[in-house]
C-alpha cells in the first residue's frame, strides 16, 4: 500500500484487529462499561422498534421475525419514553 508522505509514522502505529467483536471488546473496555449483557445491541433494535411504532406488522417485517416472535421476545421490555430517547440517536 502507497502511503501519503510523512505517514508512514502512523501507518507502523496501526494494528489490524482480528475481528469485530475484538473491536468492539476494545471499545467497551475502554468506555469503562464491564457488565454487557449478551446480545444486548441485537435485543435493543426490535424492542425499540416495536414499542415506538406500535405496528407489529410493519416491525416484523422491518427486523426479518414474525410477529409472535417479537411479542415473545421484545414486548413490553422497554418504556415508551425510552423508545422516544432511542429514536431521538438518530436525528
Amino acid at each position: 500500500m502507497e502511503l501519503l508522505d510523512g505517514h508512514e509514522q502512523w501507518w507502523k502505529a496501526v494494528k489490524p484487529l482480528k475481528s469485530l467483536l475484538e473491536r468492539f471488546e476494545q471499545l467497551r473496555e475502554s468506555a469503562g462499561i464491564h457488565d454487557w449483557p449478551m446480545n444486548a445491541m441485537r435485543h435493543t433494535a426490535p424492542s425499540h422498534w416495536l414499542n415506538f411504532y406500535q405496528d407489529e406488522a410493519k416491525a416484523a417485517l422491518h427486523l426479518g421475525h414474525s410477529p409472535a416472535m417479537l411479542h415473545s421476545h421484545y414486548k413490553a421490555l422497554v418504556t415508551r419514553r425510552e423508545s422516544e430517547e432511542f429514536f431521538e440517536l438518530w436525528r
